[in-house]
């Protein structure tokens, strides 16, 4: 069986004076010559990061151009910081990955670092972070208690010279899910997905990033899952 080939040319563009519409109609030309050779053409072949190079976002979710509405964002468990108790990576019934906590008469925290793809000086453009939802399940018995899911902003020590101190935390003002508003929703046994959404979302400054935390004080048999978070934000370049 013969193999199909394809001969590929690399030339530098000037893209500065192109928007983001004209850079899609050219990727959008060189899929159509790929698709009319033969070739089966899906959205993973055309990675965003492509696009990141060139100064611009694609506007495949509409909007105007260079602007990004709605994008989401997975962050899986292995993803996630986990302290207090004994927590093990498991598969579900149905073959999901999640951390799993041993039953335990104690309290944990679980922290999220929310890493989106960057952050501008320049006013007005980067990433505004919309919403984080935890995925969560509650089993056996119910917990003592379960905390809002926080969300915080990130800043690390940037200095001339190097220096002794943390990364700088403040808290951003969110809205809590109507389900899990009052602490005793979010300790009931079963399936919990609780969403924080940002009150004012606001462009995130140079080397600003966020991350988010809920704590659970378990029962001594209580079985503590996390899935994972789903993170919403849009962004401008």
């Amino acid at each position: 069986m013969a193999r199909m080939s394809v001969e590929s040319q690399i030339s530098v563009v000037d893209t500065s004076n192109l928007s983001a519409a004209d850079i899609e109609t050219a990727v959008r030309a060189e899929v159509d010559v790929l698709e009319a050779g033969g070739f089966v053409v899906t959205a993973q072949d055309v990675q965003p990061p492509l696009i990141y190079l060139l100064g611009l976002l694609p506007t495949h979710l509409g909007g105007a151009a260079g602007v990004e509405t709605s994008e989401s964002l997975w962050i899986p468990a292995n993803d996630i910081c986990v302290i207090g108790g004994t927590w093990t990576y498991i598969l579900d019934s149905n073959g999901v990955p999640m951390l799993s906590r041993a039953q335990a008469d104690a309290t944990g925290t679980v922290t999220v670092p929310i890493v989106l793809p960057g952050a501008q000086a320049t006013a007005a453009r980067g990433f505004q972070l919309e919403s984080v939802a935890l995925s969560y399940a509650i089993v056996t018995a119910a917990a003592d208690a379960v905390g809002e899911l926080g969300i915080q902003a990130f800043t690390p020590v940037l200095t001339a010279v190097a220096t002794d101190g943390d990364p700088i935390l403040s808290a951003v003002a969110t809205t809590i899910d109507t389900e899990h508003d009052t602490a005793g929703e979010r300790l009931t046994i079963g399936e919990h997905n609780t969403i924080a959404t940002v009150d004012v979302p606001a462009y995130g400054g140079d080397g600003v990033q966020y991350q988010a935390d809920m704590t659970f004080d378990a029962a001594a048999t209580t079985d503590l899952d996390i899935y994972g978070v789903l993170v919403r934000y849009s962004a401008t370049r």
